[in-house]
């Protein structure tokens, strides 16, 4: 079991990386030329994140 303590810069990370994919996302929508791929890179980043985070923090 980790602290509270431990666990809160990752959660902090977590919403970062959040609001960075949100950032990334409109840009990739406003410059449809890479879209489709870009889209798709940035949802597999997350995925991956996600899965790292809870590994990590678990």
């Amino acid at each position: 079991m980790i602290d509270t303590c431990d666990t809160v810069p990752y959660l902090y990370a977590i919403a970062n990386v959040r609001k960075n994919m949100k950032t990334t996302t409109y840009l990739v929508i406003k410059n449809k030329q890479n879209g489709a791929f870009m889209l798709n890179f940035v949802s597999l980043l997350l995925s991956f994140t996600d899965i790292f985070v809870a590994v990590w923090v678990n």
